[in-house]
């Protein structure tokens, strides 16, 4: 067997026995990998390169979230600064000013000015700062999803919040939010065009209503759909798996996405009232089972 696979047997068993465990991580996978040296599972020289990977792995990590949550994109470093991901920009980070935390709403200007010392950035308040009080940063209108995986936090009741909706098999994801009707329209008009899809016009005589009510029925699964997935924040009591700061910003994350979840069932129900409606106009009074409603 090679070493690589005896590490990667290694790191398996670390993974299996310390989820197991409420001893401190590091410490934990130490004493496990000296343990299976002892054990003859593979050497002494074996278990120390383990370790000593162990420790770079968890190093970069690090490294990594500080240089993802605190970075500016390359982009703004220029006479005409821009957050447009078409300019392929990688991260760069600014000393001083990336330590400032963020604010929604907080009024700052970001300025790039050319100077015989080369581009010089700039975070203007527009709003004295009394003493003691902290200098604040606006990361700019961020959903939580946003915020949570680029700077590990969440703002409560975020007006910017959105969810992501795509219908299978689409090259189109619609991000909708909690105000705001272009993405939920957009998506709605999708659902309507692929059920017209596969029909001829001049040999289709199914009423506009029925297409309609198809389509709310279809809109109201995939948010069903959508919340079914949404972690059940109740079951995370053990504080030594996740920590209570970690819990709450689940929590007011999973909020934020029902909240938006029932704006779109409910856009779904009205239009599956107004099918019901058109249909009786025509004649045609409905009948569901109880399954359908």
């Amino acid at each position: 067997m090679t070493t690589r696979s005896l590490l990667q047997g290694a790191a398996w068993f670390i993974r299996l026995f310390s989820s197991r465990s409420n001893k401190n991580s590091a410490s934990f996978e130490s004493t496990s990998l000296m343990s299976l040296a002892r054990l003859n599972v593979f050497s002494a020289t074996t278990a120390s390169m383990a370790m000593l990977n162990i420790r770079r792995r968890k190093r970069y990590l690090a490294a990594t979230t500080y240089l993802s949550s605190r970075s500016f994109p390359s982009s703004l470093l220029s006479i005409a600064p821009t957050l447009s991901s078409s300019a392929n920009p990688h991260p760069v980070l600014l000393p001083i000013i990336d330590v400032l935390n963020h604010a929604r709403g907080h009024p700052v200007s970001w300025s790039v000015n050319d100077s015989p010392q080369g581009l010089q950035f700039s975070v203007i308040q527009h709003k004295s700062i009394p003493k003691g009080f902290q200098v604040l940063n606006n990361y700019g209108p961020k959903p939580n999803n946003e915020l949570l995986l680029g700077y590990g936090f969440v703002l409560p009741d975020n007006p910017n919040d959105t969810t992501i909706l795509k219908i299978g098999g689409s090259q189109k994801s619609w991000e909708v939010g909690k105000t705001g009707d272009e993405a939920l329209l957009g998506l709605w008009e999708e659902i309507l065009d692929r059920l017209n899809g596969g029909r001829v016009a001049e040999q289709d005589d199914t009423p506009a209503w029925e297409t309609q009510l198809e389509a709310a029925d279809v809109l109201s699964e995939m948010t069903q759909a959508q919340i079914s997935r949404l972690p059940d924040v109740s079951r995370i009591k053990d504080k030594d798996v996740v920590r209570e700061q970690v819990r709450k910003m689940i929590e007011v994350y999973v909020e934020g996405q029902r909240q938006i979840l029932d704006r779109i069932g409910s856009f779904a129900e009205s239009q599956r009232q107004a099918a019901i409606q058109a249909a009786k106009d025509d004649g045609i009074d409905l009948v569901f089972n109880e399954s359908d409603g």
